[in-house]
């Protein structure tokens, strides 16, 4: 536990981290000007804070939202309420927050809940990381009419300790987690049938299988298998990655984490249908700054991101997010804007608010991924994003940070945000500019160049209609002639393929 700059509150972080932190310190351009003149130019992924903490409402959100089918978001902060020791939240639609419980010390109640929750048949189902009748953390239950109850004290020992992570339901309502205490000291998977209040079973970790894991699990449903991560532990001390079944049998190490392929998993796995496994550590890398990784259905994992250490930020701690096309979403907790002020820095970099960023899925076989960064904290609009994001059907991302944001009184202690999904239209005048600069670089002459664009207008003029098939119709004109062009040596396979892949990208969301 450390106590944060702002408040004095205790937040929970990790001992490696503990050692590490340290507070304040041509003719193609033309077509472009024609559209933008003519409608003006589209806007593209639009941030905008949904709600900023004061204290009182809660403080350091550091968990992933979860969202009704009303569009109604829920979450936990670790700190705040009533009697500063954590809350859970309802935000509406209209981003109007309401205080579902404020968690505290007294009758044995769990406080200091670090993991969001999840939404099963009407009920919300948390965790705390400390309190309850053990002060071990607890399982608890707000029910659709409001009510809170303590489904689970966590007694220490064979049963676990202080689980810091979400938990996962299943078709029958059984709930599944970890603990990052208990057992063996390395910490604990369980099951528990939330309608007995008991745990089905329990599995200790040894710390060759991994070591005290912060994150959730994953479900895959069909094959009865759960997916988890260990901070330390393993064949190296940095972390693993493991499955087991939900009987509670078969544990098996996926993969052991040993430096340049990044330590210190901290959030979660995010799982394709394939059965791919995706996943970030919060250090290592090439320059210790921490990863994005793919493990594989034959458990080999590839890094499919190193952060640097700069503008596209550090230490991603969060689980990531997955939409339908396999595009990756993720924050990490520090980095970006360096000059910004009041923000967390570490060892390794200046302060810096942190960033949200995106890993693109290309449309080839094997895929690659390229990374984009979609947001940079400034602290008026958020500081240290901690927790992953969610999307909603429609594509827009909702988040939050443990920090910054702009309260009308008090100090800001954090924020729940929102990026709306990109547009088709801001998607296509993007595309028109990726031309434009393969002109400008000489890559395409203004021939080629306007052929191109002039496809791309076409798709501009028709889109808004109820019948999205001329859209379409241009943009695979667009892509077939991309595809002459590189078939005639105009364009080498990587560029033509980043464009074949923004005008599969917009398709896709018509």
């Amino acid at each position: 536990m450390i106590l944060t700059r702002e408040t004095g509150w205790i937040r929970f972080r990790p001992a490696q981290e503990r050692r590490c932190r340290s507070v304040w310190s041509g003719v193609a351009m033309l077509s472009v000007a024609l559209l933008a003149g003519a409608g003006g130019a589209a806007e593209g992924q639009t941030f905008s804070v949904l709600h900023s903490f004061s204290g009182p409402d809660g403080a350091a959100p550091q968990s992933v939202l979860v969202m009704d089918a009303s569009g109604n978001l829920y979450g936990t902060t670790a700190n705040g309420g009533s009697g500063s020791y954590g809350t859970a939240f309802k935000l509406d639609s209209s981003a109007t927050l309401t205080t579902l419980a404020n968690l505290s010390t007294s009758s044995g109640n769990g406080y200091s809940p670090y993991a969001g929750l999840v939404l099963y048949a009407g009920n919300l189902y948390g965790t705390t990381y400390q309190g309850g009748a053990y002060y071990n953390g607890t399982v608890f239950k707000i029910d659709s009419n409001g009510v809170f109850s303590t489904v689970y004290n966590f007694p220490g020992g064979a049963d676990g300790a202080h689980p810091a992570a979400a938990l996962v339901a299943d078709a029958a309502g059984n709930l599944y987690g970890t603990t990052y205490g208990g057992g063996t000291g390395y910490g604990t998977v369980f099951e528990l049938n939330p309608t007995t209040g008991t745990l089905t079973w329990t599995h200790a970790l040894a710390y060759g299988e991994g070591a005290n894991p912060y994150a959730g699990l994953v479900l895959d449903s069909v094959g009865g298998n759960l997916y988890g991560t260990t901070y330390y532990g393993g064949t190296y001390g940095q972390g693993t990655i493991f499955t087991l079944t939900t009987s509670g049998t078969g544990f098996t190490v996926l993969h052991a984490f040993s430096g340049t392929d990044g330590t210190n998993p901290y959030g979660g796995l995010v799982r394709d249908s394939s059965g791919n496994l995706y996943g970030t550590t919060a250090y290592g890398g090439t320059a210790y700054a921490g990863t994005v990784f793919k493990l594989d259905t034959s458990a080999v994992l590839t890094t499919l991101y190193s952060f640097t250490n700069g503008t596209d930020g550090e230490s991603p701690y969060a689980t990531l997010a997955m939409d339908s096309a396999g595009n990756l979403y993720g924050a990490a907790e520090y980095g970006g804007n360096t000059s910004a002020t009041g923000c967390l820095g570490s060892y390794y970099t200046p302060p810096g608010c942190g960033t949200v960023f995106e890993l693109t899925k290309s449309s080839s076989t094997p895929p690659t991924y390229s990374f984009k960064l979609v947001h940079t904290f400034t602290y008026g609009d958020g500081a240290n994003p901690f927790a992953g994001l969610f999307i909603d059907p429609t594509g827009n991302l909702y988040g939050t940070t443990l920090y910054g944001g702009t309260p009308s009184s008090g100090n800001p202690y954090g924020t729940v945000y929102k990026i709306a999904a990109e547009s088709p239209q801001a998607m296509i005048l993007a595309l028109i500019g990726q031309v434009n600069a393969l002109l400008q670089s000489g890559v395409l002459n203004s021939g080629g160049a306007n052929s191109l664009v002039t496809h791309l207008q076409k798709a501009l003029s028709t889109l808004g209609k109820s019948n999205t098939t001329p859209t379409i119709s241009h943009l695979q004109a667009f892509i077939n002639e991309v595809q002459g062009l590189e078939n005639a040596g105009a364009l080498t396979p990587t560029e033509a393929q980043t464009l074949i892949d923004a005008a599969n990208a917009v398709i896709a969301l018509l």
